[in-house]
């Protein structure tokens, strides 16, 4: 009898993230982490991730060191801040 495993296939993080919550999304499935986890090290509500990485709201300028942290590099370097 043949057997057939299921299982949830990897997101693609082959992708040019363009803002700062397509930066967020792509870091987070680089490290395997759910939006509740990468919430947590945000230190944010786990809706307010996906607002981001879904494009419905940007990111506060009060966030925007937490989130240069968790990505370990700053997205926009040397041009006009997109969050301002």
């Amino acid at each position: 009898m043949p057997v057939t495993l299921k299982c949830l296939k990897p997101k693609d993080t082959d992708f040019e993230p363009k803002t700062l919550g397509e930066h967020v999304r792509r870091r987070r499935l680089e490290l395997r982490l759910s939006q509740r986890q990468a919430a947590h090290r945000l230190r944010v509500n786990p809706w307010t991730v996906l607002n981001w990485e879904k494009g419905h709201t940007e990111p506060p300028i009060e966030a925007v060191p937490a989130i240069v942290r968790f990505l370990g590099y700053d997205p926009f370097p040397g041009s006009e801040k997109p969050w301002r």
